[in-house]
């Protein structure tokens, strides 16, 4: 049974939920360790925060898009 979807945007959906998921586990296990032994954690948590938040959402519509596509 063939697929009227095209072969790249499983691939995209795979990628970008990859780096939503990579990035969800660096914060949770880097940028902890580093908020702990950071001299203000509240200035460290908003740079952390505003650095990772690009990528997070570039990835959520990325993979958002793929799977309204496919599905």
């Amino acid at each position: 049974m063939s697929s009227v979807v095209p072969h790249y945007v499983h691939s995209v959906a795979s990628v970008a939920n990859g780096i939503f998921a990579g990035l969800g586990l660096t914060i949770s296990t880097i940028s902890i360790l580093t908020l702990r032994v950071a001299g203000n954690p509240v200035v460290s948590w908003v740079t952390t925060y505003k650095s990772g938040s690009v990528i997070a959402v570039s990835s959520i519509f990325a993979s958002s898009t793929a799977h309204f596509y496919t599905y």
